[in-house]
């Protein structure tokens, strides 16, 4: 019998990098992608059916069925795990320890507009996901302070992340049109899953559109950061 997901009402903030023997997928999670909502989709897969999706909130899971990589932030007791948040490919293939099931597995992930992304990353590091600070300030006092986030902070981008150069993933789920690429993953992989409020996860309701924040400054900076993410995903401001 398939499992039928429904993520109503579920909050996992942290949980991460999976893999299921099962059905043969390896999911890898980069940074403020959305991907928590993928992740809830898909990690039953990877843990047996006695398991709740809410045990383990930190721990790492490992069975027969798949792997749920640890969750926790800090550093040093990452180093402790063998599976861990945000692994990247090479890290993945390495522990894995195995090419032909590396090779043989279904390997995806979720990326998204670098600008997008961007205001995304500035509230997590400024209120947790809560838009506060905004929501305080005049309009014309958004924008310098966001440039100089901007200018000041640099992250991974999701080529380098994916390691695409060298070993590109079988598929992109876009963060803007999550649902039918959730739904193109569960067919390839033949599982039913239920994407009811899950448009919950993709972006809060009372936000501002990313291009709000931005000045041209700031435009150009993120597009010259980011080239590689807007060249081959093919994003562009205002989408």
């Amino acid at each position: 019998m398939q499992k039928t997901l429904n993520i109503s009402g579920t909050n996992l903030e942290n949980r991460d990098m999976l893999i299921s023997h099962t059905k043969k997928f390896i999911y890898m999670k980069a940074f403020k992608v959305a991907g928590t909502s993928v992740e809830i989709a898909f990690q039953p897969y990877c843990q047996p059916d006695n398991i709740s999706i809410k045990e383990n909130e930190t721990e790492e899971a490992i069975s027969n069925v798949g792997i749920v990589g640890y969750r926790g932030g800090v550093q040093s007791e990452r180093e402790k795990r063998s599976w861990w948040n945000h692994m990247n490919l090479q890290q993945i293939k390495k522990q894995l320890n195995n090419d032909d099931m590396f090779n043989d597995y279904f390997k995806f992930g979720v990326v998204r507009n670098p600008w997008c992304r961007l205001v995304s990353i500035y509230y997590f590091r400024n209120g947790r996901l809560k838009n506060r600070l905004f929501e305080k300030l005049p309009e014309l006092e958004n924008i310098p302070k966001f440039l100089e986030f901007v200018k000041n902070h640099s992250y991974e981008s999701l080529f380098d992340f994916y390691d695409i150069k060298n070993n590109p993933l079988d598929y992109f789920i876009k963060f803007e049109d999550i649902n039918s690429g959730i739904n193109f993953v569960c067919n390839k992989l033949d599982i039913n899953y239920n994407t009811i409020n899950l448009s919950h996860y993709k972006k809060s309701a009372d936000r501002r559109h990313y291009t709000e924040y931005y000045n041209e400054e700031a435009k150009q900076i993120v597009a010259e950061r980011y080239a590689k993410d807007i060249e081959y995903f093919g994003y562009k401001f205002g989408e």
